[in-house]
């Protein structure tokens, strides 16, 4: 699985982009769907806590270092609390902290939750970094430089100069002839009578030669052209019939 949080690699110069999949992209940002209410129950478990505000800086201490910190620092306002209400007894301090493990309890469940909504989909592969999502004025986004490590690490398609180039350019033109030539069959409305859902239906057009080239079919073009005509006659012969 790549690591999409490291430092972006420039293509090399002899290599071209061909290709970008912003639907991937979408994809990709759309666990957000799942993460953001995550976090959302972590904000209110946290800010239960009475530590502060949950903010950017402690979202990003809880998805790179979990909670011990959180942890230690509420089990020392307690400890701030007890002190000064001048509660000094053992017995009395541990029976009164016994009860407020709770907070902590909800605050991990929310963790683990949180933890839950960035794996990745069984379509996806990727594990979504949630070091990756900043908060700001109280709500979680995706930065944008997280944005362009997906689309060049997962949305974008380079090919190098030279061979590549050369059948990237030949599979151009092979593209755009075999678009007009179904555009033809459309027109025709042959394609009413045949399959063009597999590439099956050149058979018809091609023929494969000993030497794996292929010439032109001469015989079945007018017979093409005009079979939708000839079909729709012979229809109306057998009604009439």
């Amino acid at each position: 699985m790549k690591n999409v949080t490291n430092t972006i690699e420039k293509p090399a110069t002899n290599r071209q982009l061909i290709s970008e999949d912003q639907s991937r992209l979408n994809t990709i940002l759309n666990q957000t769907n799942r993460i953001y209410p995550a976090i959302k129950e972590i904000s209110i478990a946290y800010e239960a806590l009475k530590l502060g505000a949950f903010d950017n800086t402690i979202y990003q201490e809880i998805v790179k270092q979990g909670l011990s910190g959180i942890q230690n620092r509420y089990a020392a306002s307690i400890e701030k609390m007890l002190d000064n209400l001048n509660i000094n007894l053992e017995a009395v301090r541990d029976n009164f902290k016994n009860g407020t493990d709770q907070p902590l309890k909800k605050l991990d469940a929310a963790y683990q939750n949180l933890l839950n909504s960035a794996n990745p989909g069984v379509h996806l592969g990727i594990k979504f970094p949630l070091e990756t999502i900043t908060i700001k004025n109280g709500n979680p986004e995706v930065n944008e430089e997280f944005k362009e490590q997906i689309l060049e690490t997962y949305c974008r398609v380079y090919i190098q100069q030279g061979p590549e180039m050369e059948m990237y350019k030949t599979l151009e033109t092979l593209e755009t002839s075999f678009n007009d030539f179904v555009k033809l069959l459309k027109e025709a409305k042959f394609t009413n009578h045949i399959n063009i859902r597999t590439l099956g239906f050149l058979d018809r057009f091609l023929i494969l030669q000993d030497d794996q080239t292929a010439k032109i079919n001469p015989i079945v073009i007018s017979d093409t052209l005009t079979y939708n005509e000839r079909f729709n006659k012979s229809r109306v012969g057998v009604i009439n019939s």
